[in-house]
C-alpha cells in the first residue's frame, strides 16, 4: 500500500471516531434527569409526548416566553412581587412597579419536563401591603401561552359612628360655638377622637320624658359652673327628646342604596361596611360613597365624612309655640322674632388664648295675624349647642315683638311651654260716677263698674269725696275691636231698691261711659200708721114714681105751675102789643 492509500484510510477512521463521539454526547444529553425539585404534581401530561414515545429531541428542548401584566382599577397602584410556578414549583419572582409599567416576560422557559410532559405554569401575587384604609381584591386569568393577567381591585371599608347631641373634637361647619385655636384645626385620628367622646355621648340618661326636676333649666349659664367634683354638669340629661333603641343607616354608592345596617347602644353605636369596591369596574371612576340615616323622630341629622370614619350626628330638636293676645282693640299684623342665647369661644391671636363671649342671635321670625289665629310654632330648633368645642349646653330661647304703637307688651312663658305675647291697648278712657240723694242720705254707699258685664272696679262714695269718683285707665275696646259697654250698679241694689239702716230707697241709674253715670237714691215715704173708720156702705135708692096727693114733691109741682103761668102771661102781652 502506498503512502497515498494509507492517508485515505486514516482520514476515514478519524471521521468515524468523531461521528461516534458526537452521537454519544447527544444521547447522554437527551437522557439527563432533571433535579427532583423541579418535578411537581398537579400537571396533566399528554400521553405519548415523551422521548420514550418517540418525541424528537428538538421538540423536547422547546422553549417558550410567558408574558405577564398587572392591571389596576383606579389610581391606587403600588409595587408588587409576582412569582412564576412550574408544576407547583417556584421558578422566578419579579418586582414590578410603575417604572416597569407593571409588565414582564419570563423568557426561554422550557415547555416540557424531563418526562416530555408539557409543564403547567401558574403565577401568584402575594398580599399587597395596604396603605391608609385601602386594600385589594385580586383576580388572575390567562395561561403560559396567551400570557397571565393579574387584576387588582381597590377595596375600601367604611366605618360608621353615631353620636347623640355630641360632636367629636373636630371643628364642624355650622356648629354655633367651637373654639378654633391652631391645635384644634387638625385631628390626626378622627376615629380616636370619636371614640373618646362616645362614653360621654352614650349617656343613657341623655333624654328623659320630663325635666320638671331641673331647677336651672332656664339658666344655661349655670352649666358653666363647676360642680363639686370639678366636672362640667351634663345638660343633656335635661333633654326633652327620647333616644330610640336603634337606628338604620343606609350605604349609597353614587347615590344608589347598596347596603344598610342597624346601630344600637350595645354596638356602641358603631358599625362597618367592609370590602367595598373603590372604583367602578365598568369605567374605572371612583365611587362616591355616602351614608344616609332613616329619619329619627325629634332629631336633626348631620354628617361628618372623613377618610376613616363617617359620623352620624343626631341633634335633638324642639318646637317652640308662640301666641299673641290682645287687651283692647286688635292691631296688626305683628312680626315676632325668635332669638337664642349661647356662648361662643374663639381663639384670640393677640391674647394667645381662647376667649368666650355670650351672644344673642336671631334664628327665625313669623308674622301673626287673624288668618293664623295669632299663633305660630317655630319648628325644629336645636335644643343644644356645643360649648368650648365639646360640652353640650341647652340653648336659651326667647321672643321679641316688633314694636306696636299704642300698645304695652308683656311676654310670658318659656321654650318648653311656649310663649304668650299680650298686647294691651294704651287707648284709655275715664268714666265719672256721682251719687245723688232725694231725701235723707246714708253715710256711704258702694258702686261697681262693669265692662261688658264683667266687674272691673268698685268705689265707695261718701261726703268726704263729695259723692263723686272717676274710674280711670279703662280700655275703650274689647278683643273683638268693639267699644266696651260700661255699666254701673250700686252694691246691695235689688230690683232698683236698696235699704240703708232699714230705710228703703228707690235706685235710679242715668248716663253712659262718655258722659258719666249718675246714681240717684230716692227715699220712699213709709205708709200711715192710723187706721181710718170704716165707711157705711151706701145702698142705692129705689126709684118710685110720684103719686097724687103725695106731699113729697109739692114744692116741685108748685114751681112748675108758676113757671108755666109766667110764660103764658108773657106770650099774651106780646100779642096784645102787636094788635095795638
Amino acid at each position: 500500500m502506498n503512502s497515498r492509500g494509507l492517508k485515505r484510510v486514516m482520514a476515514v477512521l478519524f471521521s468515524f471516531v468523531l461521528f461516534m463521539a458526537a452521537g454519544i454526547s447527544v444521547y447522554a444529553a437527551t437522557n439527563e434527569t432533571q433535579p427532583a425539585t423541579r418535578s411537581t404534581a398537579g400537571v396533566v401530561a399528554t400521553a405519548g409526548s415523551g422521548v420514550a414515545n418517540g418525541v424528537s429531541p428538538s421538540v423536547a428542548n422547546e422553549k417558550i416566553d410567558i408574558p405577564l401584566k398587572v392591571e389596576w382599577t383606579g389610581r391606587d397602584r403600588v409595587p408588587v412581587d409576582v412569582t412564576l410556578w412550574a408544576n407547583g414549583v417556584r421558578k422566578q419572582t419579579v418586582y414590578l412597579d410603575y417604572q416597569k409599567h407593571w409588565e414582564h416576560t419570563f423568557r426561554d422557559m422550557p415547555k416540557y419536563d424531563e418526562n416530555g410532559d408539557e409543564i403547567k405554569y401558574t403565577v401568584t401575587q402575594p398580599n399587597i401591603v395596604t396603605y391608609g384604609s385601602f386594600k385589594y381584591k385580586t383576580t388572575i386569568s390567562g395561561d403560559a401561552t396567551s400570557g397571565f393577567v393579574i387584576k387588582n381591585f381597590s377595596l375600601i371599608d367604611i366605618t360608621v359612628g353615631k353620636s347623640w347631641n355630641m360632636v367629636p373634637n373636630i371643628v364642624i361647619p355650622g356648629t354655633p360655638s367651637p373654639a378654633d385655636p391652631p391645635d384644634m384645626l387638625f385631628v390626626t385620628n378622627v376615629a380616636d377622637a370619636f371614640n373618646e367622646v362616645m362614653s360621654y355621648s352614650l349617656d343613657t340618661s341623655l333624654a328623659t320624658e320630663t325635666n320638671s326636676a331641673d331647677e336651672d333649666y332656664d339658666d344655661p349659664d349655670n352649666s358653666s359652673d363647676d360642680s363639686d367634683d370639678g366636672e362640667q354638669p351634663d345638660d343633656r340629661k335635661k333633654s326633652k327628646v327620647a333616644v330610640p333603641e336603634s337606628i338604620t343607616v343606609k350605604l349609597l354608592a353614587d347615590g344608589r342604596v347598596v347596603n344598610s345596617m342597624q346601630l344600637t347602644e350595645d354596638m356602641n353605636w358603631t358599625g362597618k361596611f367592609e370590602d367595598l369596591p373603590r372604583y367602578d369596574e365598568r369605567d374605572n371612576h371612583e365611587i362616591k360613597y355616602t351614608i344616609e340615616e332613616t329619619p329619627v323622630l325629634g332629631y336633626k341629622t348631620e354628617y361628618l365624612h372623613t377618610s376613616v370614619i363617617d359620623v352620624v350626628i343626631n341633634k335633638s330638636i324642639i318646637d317652640i309655640p308662640v301666641e299673641k293676645k290682645w287687651v283692647g282693640k286688635k292691631s296688626g299684623p305683628v312680626e315676632v322674632k325668635l332669638y337664642r342665647t349661647c356662648k361662643v369661644t374663639k381663639y384670640d391671636y393677640n391674647l394667645n388664648r381662647n376667649v368666650t363671649t355670650t351672644i344673642d342671635e336671631e334664628v327665625d321670625s313669623a308674622v301673626l295675624n287673624d288668618s293664623n289665629n295669632w299663633k305660630h310654632t317655630f319648628k325644629d330648633m336645636y335644643e343644644f349647642y356645643i360649648e368650648d368645642g365639646e360640652n353640650p349646653v341647652i340653648y336659651k330661647y326667647y321672643v321679641k315683638e316688633v314694636n306696636v304703637a299704642g300698645y304695652d307688651t308683656v311676654i310670658t312663658g318659656d321654650q318648653n311651654e311656649g310663649f304668650i305675647i299680650t298686647n294691651t291697648s294704651t287707648d284709655k278712657i275715664s268714666i265719672p260716677v256721682e251719687k245723688k240723694w232725694v231725701g235723707e242720705a246714708a253715710d256711704n254707699t258702694k258702686v261697681k263698674l262693669f265692662a261688658d258685664g264683667s266687674e272691673v272696679g268698685e268705689v265707695e262714695l261718701n261726703e268726704a269725696n263729695n259723692w263723686k269718683h272717676v274710674f280711670t285707665n279703662l280700655q275703650k275696646y274689647n278683643n273683638s275691636n268693639k267699644e266696651i259697654k260700661y255699666t254701673v250698679k250700686e252694691v246691695g241694689e235689688d230690683g232698683n231698691l236698696i235699704k240703708f239702716d232699714g230705710k228703703s230707697y228707690k235706685v235710679i241709674y242715668k248716663g253712659n261711659a262718655a258722659d258719666g253715670f249718675t246714681v240717684t237714691n230716692e227715699k220712699e215715704n213709709p205708709p200711715s200708721t192710723t187706721t181710718p173708720a170704716p165707711k157705711k156702705p151706701s145702698v142705692p135708692k129705689k126709684h118710685i114714681s110720684p103719686r097724687t096727693g103725695d106731699d113729697s114733691h109739692l114744692a116741685l109741682y108748685t114751681l112748675m105751675l108758676g113757671t108755666a103761668t109766667s110764660v103764658l102771661g108773657l106770650l099774651y102781652c106780646r100779642r096784645r102789643n102787636k094788635a095795638n
